[in-house]
């Protein structure tokens, strides 16, 4: 008996069989893995084509072949619809508290729609808006159910007018601009002019404070190169100020003296920028005056 080699899985080797293998192509029938389809498929693919072709046909006649199209409407819009079917449209605005903001400006910040309702109306937003308004300091909005809006405002105050290229406008205290200077607003507050005068102007007309007759006194404050000030008086007297330390400088100009106060003498400029000594000059045309004695 002779025995046969094994392989290494255990079996033993030799001419073997696999069915697999075999030729499929000489099998009769269809090839392997093809598919036919059905004529149910072929039948609901051409219904699916059907619906789409009668679904075409109907858009492009109700709709004069698409020109006669609109937009879907939102569903923010709807909401409002809904809203202002059932009680809550926006009927009444009410503004308080304002005197130079006008009420279409207001109106316009809260951004109303003929369809908003007071379901849909953004509270913070507006007030937001609002209170970016010139004059406006700040602004409470209350919604009152079932259609009611209330603004109310507080408006800054002016605190000088500031003459610039363009035309004077009023400042608040911050340096804030508010709108052209006109009217009775004008005439009783302090003038400035000059690069960044708004913002500086409240430090000056405080330390200004102390001296009630020069404050009344003064006609315009100018800022020089945004580094000083120059003060002009009634009867056109000029006065110097130093970049910083101003306090001190009125100190000096007000203080009492033998011929009286500088601010009291017929002077046509007086020059504080010196720390050790006071220029003043009677005639801008003419020559510089002498040193006044230093206090």
């Amino acid at each position: 008996m002779r025995l046969l080699p094994l392989s290494l899985s255990g079996r033993r080797s030799g001419p073997r069989h696999d069915r697999r293998a075999a030729d499929l192509s000489k099998v009769p029938g269809p090839a392997p893995f093809e598919r036919r389809t059905p004529a149910r498929s072929r039948a609901r693919r051409l219904a699916v084509f059907a619906a789409i072709l009668t679904g075409a046909c109907i858009f492009a006649v109700l709709t004069e072949g698409g020109r006669a199209t609109r937009s879907v409407r939102s569903l923010g819009e709807q909401i409002d619809d809904i809203a202002t079917m059932a009680g809550f449209g926006l009927r009444q605005i009410n503004v308080t508290g304002h005197r130079m903001t006008p009420d279409a400006s207001v109106f316009d910040a809260l951004e109303l729609s003929p369809a908003a309702s007071l379901l849909r109306f953004d509270v913070v937003a507006a007030r937001r808006r609002i209170e970016r308004l010139p004059w406006v300091e700040t602004a409470t909005i209350e919604r009152i159910f079932p259609d009611e809006i209330t603004v109310t405002l507080t408006e800054r105050a002016p605190y000088a007018v500031w003459r610039k290229p363009g035309g004077d406008v009023l400042i608040d205290k911050e340096g804030r601009e508010l709108g052209p200077a006109y009217g009775s607003h004008a005439g009783a507050l302090p003038v400035i002019a000059g690069e960044g005068a708004a913002l500086l102007a409240h430090i000056l007309f405080r330390n200004l404070a102390s001296y009630p007759e020069l404050r009344s006194r003064l006609v315009e404050a100018e800022r020089v190169a945004d580094r000083r000030w120059t003060l002009t008086l009634e009867r056109g007297m000029r006065i110097h100020l130093p970049a910083g330390n101003e306090a001190a400088a009125l100190v000096r100009l007000m203080a009492p003296r033998p011929g009286g106060r500088l601010i009291d003498r017929d002077l046509a400029l007086v020059d504080l920028r010196a720390e050790d000594r006071i220029i003043v000059r009677r005639d801008p045309a003419g020559p510089t005056g002498a040193a006044a004695p230093r206090h």
